[in-house]
């Protein structure tokens, strides 16, 4: 979901006031009302009361239950376009984050075997809040020409935007849902010289739980099309896809997935010769390039 800031932001312009102007009817400094709109700070309680208020005299009944509003619902109490969220180059986002010379890997890297895993892909990992049970969502991989993948990844009501980074035999993968505060990362394990048909790893999230605990989870990726090189209609059909039901049982998961994602680690596991600690390790790895049938 949209943060306060940018709702302010769209409030401002669809009243077509300034933060000059609206600083001074409020009576506050007009930086503070900047601050608020480029979300360095949040109004006090006090501050927040008169600022609705005042928003109440342009814009009748305007509560403070109206800042709970999905950012599109609010843009249509007030008559405007929904703001369309600004996708970032894939250098944008890195170089904060990466030193040169990694970016440049990376790009390397991209350009070198991208080919092998672009493609939808169906995500299956055990489920964190249903004991038992297994989510499956889809994600549509995408080479860009620069140095990262672009991910989509959803399943019914939930779209995920983000991006992967290949270094060495691992895809970093992570991901952001623009309507709520969920994150997602991924450490995949790759494959070499083939065509990517299934990967597997370590997925990190948080639970839809009051809390929004983190949870972490073996994850594997199976190939289910390849894309068509025409991006609106790829995108037509990963939406057909995000409409498959995400939670599954055990039934549906074959004996061999299930018991390579179930796995059973911990001190009592470590003592009986298993894992400590989960890992999904490269020589246990399910990741693989197609299969082929002897004539």
């Amino acid at each position: 979901m949209a943060g306060f800031a940018a709702k302010l932001e769209l409030i401002l312009k669809a009243l077509s006031i300034t933060r000059g102007r609206a600083a001074g009817e409020i009576g506050v400094d007009k930086p503070l009302v900047g601050r608020w709109v480029s979300g360095a700070v949040h109004p006090s309680p006090r501050n927040l009361e008169r600022l609705t208020v005042w928003i109440a005299g342009y814009s009748a009944g305007f509560s403070l239950l109206d800042w709970d509003r999905d950012i599109g619902d609010l843009a249509k109490r007030f008559g405007v376009p929904a703001p369309v969220a600004k996708r970032m180059r894939p250098d944008e986002i890195l170089e904060p984050l990466l030193a040169p010379a990694l970016i440049d890997d990376a790009r390397d890297n991209l350009v070198r075997r991208g080919w092998a895993y672009e493609g939808f892909w169906r995500t299956t990992r055990p489920s964190g809040l249903f004991p038992g049970k297994f989510v499956r969502e889809h994600m549509m991989l995408s080479c860009n020409g620069s140095s990262a993948m672009v991910v989509a990844m959803g399943s019914t009501g939930v779209r995920l935007d983000g991006y992967a980074v290949l270094f060495e035999n691992q895809m970093f993968v992570f991901v952001a849902d623009s309507k709520s505060s969920n994150l997602s990362f991924g450490v995949l394990n790759l494959v070499t010289r083939l065509k990517a048909e299934v990967l597997d790893g370590l997925s990190l999230t948080r639970l839809a739980d009051s809390s929004g605990s983190p949870v972490a989870a073996p994850i594997m990726l199976e190939r289910v099309g390849d894309l068509s090189g025409d991006e609106a209609a790829d995108r037509v059909t990963f939406e057909k896809l995000c409409t498959q039901s995400a939670l599954v049982g055990p039934e549906a998961v074959p004996d061999d997935v299930r018991r390579h994602l179930c796995r059973d680690i911990g001190p009592t596991a470590f003592a009986n010769g298993g894992e400590m600690l989960l890992v999904m390790r490269a020589a246990d790895s399910m990741s693989r390039g197609p299969q082929f049938e002897l004539a």
